[in-house]
């Protein structure tokens, strides 16, 4: 499973070369629209078009791409704040939880990638979320069980540090149920890129031996909802 496994510092680096500010709040607004579409125009080759689909309920379900029929990510609930199924289907990459009761963490997680699979226990200690199989490490630190951020994602020897916005939207705070499942596949470049928390994400500092820090900086419109990276590579749009 090294695909799944390698937090890549090169796709990140490659990708990922903004400038960015960076502002702390303790109140998150609320958001009443919701992220419609985001477009990244990763070089002038390239341009990706992603759109983004609710449930009756409000809850985001499934990403596509506009050049294929196939999904790009799925989401399946078990209730309004537990997902139980992610997918990656153009990868074979699937995650499924499972719970006790109406925790709002999983307690256990189960891996495929085409014919490889993995389980594992899914331990909550002094505030840091982890599990490990034969070749995967992962940990979240600093999780708060409430709103369900947390600070870093360290995998093995990587470490992955996220810092917010709490002041400006992104369009899908209303998802806290999105913020733990999707940052336990490890798949940093798609939580970056896609926004895919609660909170507006506008950096990330990567250690591994080194340090890097990769950074957005945004554009909002007058309800403070991000529109765009002031590079122009990234849109963002809402319903």
């Amino acid at each position: 499973m090294k695909k799944l496994t390698k937090l890549t510092f090169a796709i990140l680096a490659f990708t990922l070369l903004f400038t960015a500010c960076s502002k702390n709040d303790d109140d998150i607004p609320p958001q009443n629209k919701k992220l419609a579409k985001v477009i990244y125009r990763q070089n002038v080759n390239s341009t990706k078009v992603l759109n983004y689909k609710y449930d009756s309920d409000g809850r985001l379900i499934q990403i596509d791409l506009d050049d294929t029929t196939m999904p790009f990510i799925k989401f399946n609930y078990i209730n309004k704040d537990q997902i139980g199924r992610i997918e990656f289907p153009s990868n074979d990459m699937s995650f499924d939880y499972t719970y006790t009761g109406n925790s709002p963490l999983p307690n256990s997680i189960y891996i495929e990638e085409g014919s490889h699979h993995a389980t594992a226990d899914i331990t909550f200690i002094d505030g840091n979320l982890n599990f490990k199989t034969f070749d995967i490490d992962r940990t979240l630190t600093a999780v708060n069980t409430t709103d369900r951020s947390f600070k870093s994602i360290i995998d093995g020897l990587s470490s992955f540090q996220f810092f917010y916005d709490h002041t400006k939207k992104n369009g899908l705070g209303n998802q806290k149920a999105l913020n733990i499942p999707i940052a336990l596949t490890g798949n940093i470049e798609t939580l970056y890129l896609l926004q895919l928390n609660t909170q507006v994400i506008n950096s990330i500092q990567l250690s591994n031996g080194n340090t890097q820090t990769l950074e957005l900086e945004f554009e909002y419109d007058t309800e403070g909802y991000i529109t765009k990276t002031k590079d122009g590579k990234i849109e963002y749009f809402y319903q």
